[in-house]
């Protein structure tokens, strides 16, 4: 097609062959086998000039709309990934969709006027093709080696309390007391529920509330429920306040939690998301 119309244009092989920088004899050949496939002549030759037939004019007219059209497609998927554009759909637990990303988004929307975002917030670790995500912010170490991720921080943790609490249960002076208080747990598996101390390894807390949201956790422990251990960035602002006090401070011993967005390892990745993942590991904080 392509041949076609700048021969058409041109009204000559050889002019046509210097405008698609190829030989005159592979324009020629083009042409002979599109009007071979369509079994009419398309344009009339001589050794002076070229011109349409009846049946190449009706042709020319659709080719030119069809290359045009697919000209524009391939400008508007080069511009697109050139410029950050399209649905990015983003997988977060609650307390780091909450504390960390939420206070981010409108920043990154306005710079990117031409993306639109899905936030889909669940504690619960979830397949990203299968839930139709581009990334995920986890936290605690990684097992799929078929992802790719970028290390966006780490989380240090500490044991909090209402003043409620301490008022009603007193404060534990030793990691060996946590036995005589009600400790708010996870449901999530047996690692987010080991706190390490130093000079008395690892205490198991007991308690009869568990839930799998580090937020309601927060909650519960506002609410005078128990003790709970969570990240710095989630109760940095209640400890400020006073809401919640640090129990046991400087005594826990548990090694930093690393924080990454994971996405999967095709390429090219989408300007989108790379930019996303750029953007977020510029300004998160989990201090």
């Amino acid at each position: 097609m392509r041949a076609f119309v700048a021969a058409a244009d041109a009204q000559s092989l050889s002019e046509a062959a210097r405008r698609l920088s190829v030989s005159p004899s592979a324009v020629s050949k083009a042409l002979g086998r599109l009007e071979g496939r369509l079994g009419v002549r398309l344009l009339d030759r001589s050794t002076r000039n070229t011109r349409l037939t009846d049946e190449g004019a009706l042709y020319y007219e659709r080719c030119r709309r069809i290359l045009q059209d697919v000209e524009n497609a391939e400008l508007e998927l080069t511009q697109r990934h050139d410029q950050a554009a399209g649905t990015l759909r983003i997988n977060a637990s609650v307390p780091v969709a909450h504390y960390a990303l939420a206070p981010l988004l409108g920043e990154f929307l306005r710079e990117n006027p031409g993306v639109e975002l899905e936030l889909n917030v669940t504690d619960s670790v979830v397949d990203l093709f299968e839930h139709g995500a581009d990334v995920a912010i986890r936290v605690g170490p990684l097992s799929d080696s078929s992802m790719r991720a970028r290390k966006l921080g780490t989380i240090e943790r500490v044991i909090v309390a209402a003043p409620s609490y301490i008022e009603a249960h007193g404060e534990p002076q030793s990691p060996r007391n946590l036995a005589d208080h009600h400790c708010l747990n996870f449901n999530l598996g047996k690692r987010l529920n080991q706190w390490r101390f130093r000079n008395h390894g690892e205490v198991r807390p007991t308690g009869r509330l568990r839930t799998n949201c580090g937020d309601t956790l927060r909650h519960l422990a506002l609410a005078g429920v128990g003790l709970a251990r969570l990240g710095t960035f989630l109760v940095k602002d209640d400890l400020r306040e006073g809401r919640l006090v640090e129990l046991l401070e400087g005594q826990l011993d548990d090694p930093p939690e690393p924080v990454h967005a994971v996405f999967l390892g095709e390429a090219p990745i989408p300007t989108r998301l790379r930019g996303f993942v750029d953007f977020v590991a510029d300004r998160i904080r989990f201090a």
